[in-house]
């Protein structure tokens, strides 16, 4: 896609969401695929304002949030996702990160603990826990 089409695909998915229309899924990884955080966590919370037991939604907006370094907010989305699937992949090491990342480290400790069980082959969340 060109910037000129990306610049207008984007314009588009704010002027549907400030004209009130529900975003999607698609608009969301639309707005990361232009690095757009900010927005494409607002896209995320529409997503599972709409839907509230959409996992994926939760755990992608964590992910917005921390790219913006927004820890606090991505730990509570992580949180939720959890609830909602504890098994997405890669969920508790972003978790424990985000935890670690507002210099909260025993409670980064338990997310770490779960990625390493989760991957006995990563050994990113041991040395994390180190």
């Amino acid at each position: 896609m060109n910037k000129t089409m990306s610049a207008f695909a984007v314009a588009c998915l704010l002027l549907s969401a400030a004209l009130g229309r529900a975003q999607t899924s698609a608009d969301a990884l639309a707005l990361e695929q232009q690095q757009k955080w900010a927005e494409a966590a607002q896209a995320w919370k529409s997503v599972a304002a709409h839907n509230p037991n959409d996992a994926a939604a939760f755990a992608n907006m964590g992910l917005d949030l921390a790219r913006q370094q927004k820890y606090a907010a991505a730990s509570a989305a992580y949180r939720q996702a959890l609830k909602l699937n504890p098994k997405i992949p890669g969920l508790q090491l972003n978790l424990g990160l985000a935890e670690f990342k507002q210099g909260k480290f025993t409670s980064a400790i338990t997310p770490f603990r779960a990625a390493q069980e989760s991957d006995l082959k990563s050994m990113h969340a041991v040395r994390l826990i180190g």
